[in-house]
Formats: C-alpha cells, structure tokens, sequence
C-alpha cells in the first residue's frame, strides 16, 4: 500500500491521480489528555472519540508542531519551546544579529499566520478552541527554565 524507496505504493498513485501531495505517518502528538469512560469508541481497547487536551514540545522550531495543533480538534491545544535568552538576544545584537533577538515576535507572528491560513482554507471549521502557548528559555549558569505564556 505504502510502497518502498525504491517503488511507490497504491496510495501514492492515488494521491498522484488527485494532485495531491501524500505524507506517510504524518501525526504522533507528545502528550493527549482524554477520558478513558464513557469516552472509548469500540475496537481493540478502545479509542477515544476525542481528546480534551493535545500537548506538542519542540525546543527551536515549533512550527510543525503548531500545525499540528491547527489541524487535530481539541478543545485546548497547547505548544511549548524555547526561546533565546535576553543575554543571547543582547549578543546577537551586538553582532548586528537581529534575527535572534526578535525571535520569538516572529515565531508569534507566524503562529497567527498559519492559524488565519487554516480558517481562510477550511471555513466553518472550529475557530473558538482554546491555545495555550508556553515560552521558556534557560538563562545562562542556570539549569532549570523559566516560562511565560500567552
């Protein structure tokens, strides 16, 4: 079905024929919360007929993360990376690197972006589901995070 390097399988034929570019295995997600009864469809131990909370970790580029949580139902989604940290922001700088320093704005930028990009692709879909993005970053000498969410 899937095929091989060396062959492609009957599904990519098919994704051929409908001008579709085809993606094996595309989801596994970190972290799902759900009720297991009386939530669980039938099948071999169940599956659940939705998740109440999808948790995606990336530490630098969360994007592919963030589509993820575009495109599963849930009614909270919840993304967590890094930053940069302020003395690594004043270093980039420094060094006339202003990517770094304004990382973040643009990662935050692009996040609206993709999720207008979504409601602009699929009209009528769900808008109302509830984000939590969680930011940390690890100043320098120390060993834990420190976060901040929007």
């Amino acid at each position: 079905m899937q095929g091989d390097d060396v062959a492609p399988g009957f599904l990519h034929s098919v994704g051929e024929s409908l001008e579709r570019s085809v993606y094996m295995e595309q989801f596994t997600f970190d972290c799902v919360f759900c009720l297991d009864e009386p939530n669980l469809l039938e099948g071999d131990g169940g599956y659940p007929a939705g998740y109440d909370v999808v948790i995606e970790h990336e530490n630098r580029d969360p994007e592919g993360e963030w589509w993820k949580l575009l495109i599963i139902r849930a009614p909270l989604k919840v993304v967590i990376f890094y930053d940069w940290t302020d003395e690594q922001k004043l270093q980039a700088i420094n060094n006339g690197n202003w990517n770094n320093a304004n990382w973040l704005i643009g990662k935050l930028e692009r996040f609206a972006e993709m999720r207008r990009y979504m409601q602009d692709r699929w009209p009528g879909r769900r808008d109302h589901d509830d984000y939590l993005i969680v930011v940390g970053c690890t100043p320098l000498g120390e060993d834990l995070p420190h976060w901040r969410w929007l």
